[in-house]
């Protein structure tokens, strides 16, 4: 075992152990049957809590890498697959636990009190934090960068482009000569691209 296996088992063990804290906490809110903390998307949690505690098992003692060596690399795609669909739930979960919890803050709801709602409460703006500036962040500069390279080299090749607008429109019989050359420069462009 390498450095980075072992720090993803210390990391998913601290994982398991706040699922745990959190599944053990909206059982107790069914058990004890608290009015005031009933809502829709509790189950959801719950079932979330299971499927998460089981796949993040998974990945800890059987990293994508472990798996694409020992069943291939077409096993070890669909690995990633469910890895990029497990972040997809998991930021789902954490703004509906923040939505309940808040709720529950909101209400001042009495038979919803416990350290555990706390600790829920603040590993869910954590993540919610952490996943933002990991993967939201990036992806909103990389498409508004490539937004602005775009919109920059349209406005480049209008600018080169605008006298060859001018003559059309003064000239429209001359720049119906030039369009078998620029449809074939064109072409030649997009060949080059593959």
């Amino acid at each position: 075992m390498d450095f980075d296996h072992i720090v993803s088992i210390v990391g998913g063990f601290l994982g398991v152990f706040l699922l745990i804290l959190a599944y053990t906490y909206l059982h107790k809110l069914d058990t004890i049957g608290c009015p005031c903390a009933a809502d829709k998307r509790r189950e959801f949690l719950k079932k979330y809590i299971i499927f998460a505690i089981v796949w993040i098992a998974i990945t800890m003692f059987f990293p994508p890498s472990m798996a694409a060596k020992m069943i291939g690399v077409n096993f070890g795609a669909v690995y990633v697959l469910f890895n990029l669909i497990f972040a997809f739930v998991s930021f789902v979960f954490f703004i509906f636990a923040i939505q309940v919890i808040r709720k529950l803050m909101v209400e001042k709801c009495k038979c919803s009190e416990d350290v555990r709602r706390e600790i829920l409460y603040i590993w869910a703006l954590l993540e919610i934090i952490i996943l933002v500036m990991l993967v939201i962040l990036p992806l909103t500069i990389m498409v508004t960068s490539s937004a602005f390279g775009m919109a920059k080299m349209v406005l480049e090749e209008g600018i080169k482009d605008s006298s060859t607008v001018y003559d059309a429109v003064i000239n429209p019989i001359s720049s119906v000569r030039k369009i078998p050359y620029s449809l074939k420069k064109s072409f030649s462009k997009m060949k080059g691209k593959k």
